[in-house]
């Protein structure tokens, strides 16, 4: 038998979930379950409609929802205003810890997905440029914005540049001024993976200085002696394979923060 707190939670688990289950077929049975247990913890339903099994768990920590014979659709039909009354399909994992995990039990992200994602247009809104994690040696403090270049010494690593017209330029350390990146490619568990984001393309701030010149929209930037830092390209011949990226904010004096279109070439 079912105790009363079991039945009540059984019942409105049911009640939520039928309702957005649709049955095409002479009728459909709902039995009520409860395997041995000795909490009495554990409380089953399942739907049957011509050998279409749809079965509901519930055991106090976690809720399954299975079927056994054929595809499992979660459908909206409605035609009211958004957000409650429109067709819309919400998943909401309540709590700021709360992720959905498609392929794993254990999702580490509020979209974990374990395998082959497809889908016709990607538009990303929480970022806007492309990075790499990579490790960044030196004993220097690395903040974003900063300018790194290839570690002959390590392959794959970075190290901040310090030279003025780096051949060996690999891009901008992502996140300064706010600006996040929009999507970080890595193979985790191998060495191609780090602490730090570094853009590879699109538009990020960088830490730049007017030692070659005030630097105005359009302009290219390179390397500058100053470690971690950008700077106007005058010389461009020297510049070929050391240039970073086009300027897309004015710095007039002095040092700070530029917006760049990184392009490396």
């Amino acid at each position: 038998m079912l105790s009363c707190k079991a039945l009540k939670r059984t019942c409105a688990m049911s009640l939520a979930f039928l309702c957005m289950l649709t049955f095409f077929g002479p009728a459909y049975t709902a039995d009520l379950q409860n395997p041995d247990s000795p909490n009495d913890t554990f409380t089953q339903v399942t739907v049957n409609n011509g050998g279409k099994l749809i079965t509901l768990r519930g055991t106090g920590a976690a809720v399954d929802i299975e079927s056994t014979t054929n595809t499992l659709f979660l459908t909206s039909s409605g035609t009211g205003e958004c957000p409650y009354n429109c067709n819309n399909v919400v998943i909401n994992p309540f709590g700021k810890n709360g992720n959905v995990g498609i392929g794993t039990q254990n999702p580490q992200a509020k979209l974990d997905v374990v395998g082959t994602t497809r889908t016709q247009i990607l538009e990303i809104t929480g970022g806007s440029d492309l990075a790499e994690p990579f490790t960044i040696n030196g004993d220097d403090e690395i903040t974003p914005g900063m300018v790194v270049v290839i570690d002959p010494h390590d392959p794959g690593q970075l190290r901040l540049t310090d030279q003025a017209y780096d051949r060996t330029v690999a891009g901008i350390v992502s996140g300064a001024g706010d600006v996040q990146p929009g999507m970080i490619m890595q193979q985790q568990g191998t060495a191609l993976s780090g602490a730090y984001p570094v853009a590879l393309t699109g538009r990020v701030y960088v830490w730049a200085d007017t030692s070659n010149g005030l630097i105005e929209p359009g302009d290219l930037l390179t390397t500058a002696a100053r470690p971690g830092y950008a700077m106007k390209v005058t010389d461009y011949k020297q510049a070929q394979g050391a240039i970073l990226g086009k300027a897309m904010s004015p710095l007039e004096e002095g040092s700070g923060l530029v917006l760049v279109l990184v392009t490396l070439q």
